[in-house]
């Protein structure tokens, strides 16, 4: 019987490459995992690093790891089930992987078995091969914005770093704050000449045999929900603001803090916000119960008291854990659903009002922070790009696939839809859809042949 990897490589040397659309989670490990059997793949991100959303969320469900550590079945070292950090994965140095951060896919030509595709690469303005991370160029900077990775809350210079291990491991300046030449104080500084302000755009046009959408999600904006005050009250917040506090690499080193920096004793989080609401997504967006639980734990282990105001808890299979974990730690549940907020105007208390379904009741919560759960729904741009792909959305804004509801096809053959692209989910579904589309493209590459495998 011979190794799949050893039939694989011996008939996709002359493969077109794979075109993979989002550098998060979903992305990642397809690119990983068609890379390692030998096929060219050319990743492309908007942002300036990879690792989407994870990058935001802390730990993830249902290990408690570090959101970017992922597993792998890694079958070219027999290494199954070995997970391994997102950080150390090798994959800007892969010799079958592009990676092309700043990146949009802009237009697309079907020719025959093919695409004919065309890039638009947005300027980082810092070579990231010469960039040493000597932090002088942001130290020297005098624009301060508000840092989009902490979703605002705290801030960053125009010339930064993406992430504490960003990758490309670069800084890169902002052009929508940067001064450039009323400023280049940090062209001045940079000790390896790796500044370069007047850098411009690139288009990149290639051929590709086969194209993966990976785009992701996003939270949902809570502020046409004025009852819930969020854009109005300082201490009205979402559950990926609150990943970001309790994040020790966040705005606040993990810690819940009022403003005056006194310690947050009491937090109050509300479900379904924007998700089952027939004005806005009328869908669940399924994982909101069991992060808001995951966050409720991570809470409680500074002795913060924690409310959670639901209509269903909805924690399928193994999840179940976290509901009855909470339960047993003090997390207080009720079934209800919040008619409004208000903050008294002199004691700058936060009141949460809540009919509990169970008492009947109108229950008022005092509370230092409330925590909204959104609903999860379509990556931004998504519209544009199934313009680009002359794909249809869902009802929902999602790509829809045919067959199965895990299915990985599009209506146009060789398009994949992987992750969150395609609804709401987890990490371990992603991982689970991810390795489906990375088989499905290599049974393309390289069928096999009766009596190869028996």
């Amino acid at each position: 019987m011979q190794e799949w990897g050893s039939i694989l490589n011996a008939s996709i040397s002359s493969s077109l490459p794979v075109l993979v659309l989002g550098g998060g989670i979903a992305g990642i490990h397809v690119a990983q995992e068609l890379a390692d059997f030998g096929i060219q793949v050319c990743l492309i991100e908007k942002e300036p690093t990879l690792g989407g959303k994870a990058l935001q969320l802390f730990r993830f469900f249902p290990t408690d790891d570090c959101a970017l550590c992922v597993s792998s079945s890694d079958r070219l070292f027999s290494r199954g089930g070995f997970r391994k950090c997102f950080y150390r994965c090798g994959i800007i140095e892969h010799p079958n992987i592009e990676l092309l951060t700043q990146t949009q896919l802009v237009a697309v030509e079907k020719l025959n078995s093919e695409f004919k595709v065309s890039l638009e690469r947005h300027p980082r303005f810092v070579d990231e091969k010469k960039c040493i991370m000597c932090d002088k160029c942001a130290d020297i900077c005098p624009v301060v914005v508000p840092n989009p990775r902490n979703l605002n809350l705290d801030t960053q210079k125009a010339i930064y770093l993406p992430a504490s291990q960003a990758i490309p491991y670069s800084y890169v300046i902002d052009p929508n704050t940067c001064l450039f030449e009323e400023c280049a104080k940090c062209v001045e500084i940079c000790p390896t000449n790796a500044i370069d302000i007047k850098e411009e755009r690139e288009t990149i046009e290639k051929n590709f045999g086969s194209i993966v959408i990976a785009t992701g999600f996003e939270e949902f904006d809570p502020s046409p929900l004025k009852e819930y005050g969020y854009g109005i009250f300082d201490e009205v917040i979402t559950q990926v603001q609150l990943a970001r506090l309790v994040d020790p690499q966040g705005p606040t080193k993990g810690k819940l803090l009022k403003k005056d920096g006194a310690p947050i004793k009491n937090v109050t989080m509300l479900q379904c916000v924007g998700s089952r609401d027939k004005r806005f997504n009328s869908y669940c967006s399924s994982i909101c119960c069991t992060y808001a639980l995951k966050h409720s734990l991570l809470i409680r282990e500074q002795e913060i008291d924690v409310n959670i105001a639901y209509m269903d808890i909805r924690t399928p299979f193994i999840y179940e854990d976290y509901f009855l974990r909470a339960r047993d730690d003090g997390v207080k549940f009720i079934k209800g659903r919040v008619s409004h907020i208000e903050k008294d105007p002199v004691t700058q208390k936060v009141h949460v009002y809540v009919s509990d379904i169970q008492t009947e009741e109108i229950m008022d919560l005092e509370t230092d922070l409330v925590v909204l759960s959104a609903a999860l729904v379509s990556s931004k741009g998504i519209k544009k790009l199934a313009e680009i792909l002359d794909l249809e959305l869902d009802n929902y804004g999602f790509f829809p696939t045919t067959g199965a509801k895990e299915s990985i096809y599009t209506n146009i053959e060789n398009v994949y839809v992987c992750g969150a692209a395609q609804e709401p989910k987890d990490i371990p579904s992603t991982i689970e859809q991810a390795n489906a589309v990375s088989m499905a493209i290599l049974r393309r590459n390289a069928p096999l042949q009766k009596g190869e495998v028996k």
